[in-house]
């Protein structure tokens, strides 16, 4: 993503990514049974991390936030090798997350999957708007998997897509441009009851033009 940006138009690029998508893996690589569904219940502290930014006005300082938060999840067995999920976060009450979990390698112990995963996200402010689209690509490995625990490891690369569009002056100012980065996440899942579990996880991202961070710790409660 450019870090050259008019003023008006950084703020609200920096507004947008506070209310950027959690990052948090709440599943494990192996997918659930199929026909099975799942509801996960989370509260969590996200991070955002942004250094400053220099602008035609000016320097706009950086941030570093947290906040508590929660996300509500939803997730659908397909067959035995595959499900998929769709999650509300109030870090962006405004899109849903999507992921479709693919498992690569099953030998019972240790589980591998891609879990491709999409965000749509839209921000605007008076005659500004920012819309950005987030797509990840973790890959998950379940360490010592059994029928009631997993540890769950992964890395996360990701790609963001963002269009920023307002007025600067007299003028209309559009800037657009991808960001890459890159992450790792680690989550581990017991199974409590017959329908009840519990997953504590964690996931930091590093997106490397802008260098900036974003990072969720949370509690998932599975039913």
């Amino acid at each position: 993503m450019k870090n050259f940006w008019p003023l008006p138009l950084a703020v609200l690029l920096i507004g947008g990514l506070t209310a950027c998508p959690s990052p948090t893996i709440y599943h494990t690589a192996k997918p659930i049974a199929a026909g099975q569904n799942e509801i996960t219940i989370a509260p969590n502290l996200a991070g955002f991390i942004f250094p400053d930014v220099e602008t035609g006005a000016g320097t706009v300082d950086g941030l570093n936030i947290t906040a508590p938060g929660a996300e509500v999840a939803f997730r659908h067995g397909i067959d035995e090798s595959m499900d998929f999920g769709i999650k509300w976060s109030t870090s962006n009450p405004i899109s849903l997350t999507a992921d479709l979990n693919f498992a690569l390698l099953n030998t019972g112990s240790l589980v591998l999957s891609i879990d491709p995963t999409i965000t749509p996200v839209y921000f605007s402010a008076g005659d500004a708007s920012t819309f950005m689209l987030w797509v990840t690509v973790p890959v998950l490995f379940d360490i010592l998997s059994t029928d009631a625990t997993a540890l769950t490891v992964g890395l996360v690369p990701g790609i963001i897509y963002g269009s920023v569009s307002g007025a600067s002056g007299d003028d209309r100012v559009s800037v657009d441009g991808f960001e890459y980065g890159g992450g790792a996440m680690v989550g581990f899942k017991a199974r409590l009851g017959e329908t009840f579990s519990m997953m504590p996880t964690g996931t930091i991202m590093y997106w490397m033009d802008s260098e900036w961070i974003t990072y969720t710790i949370g509690l998932g409660f599975m039913f």
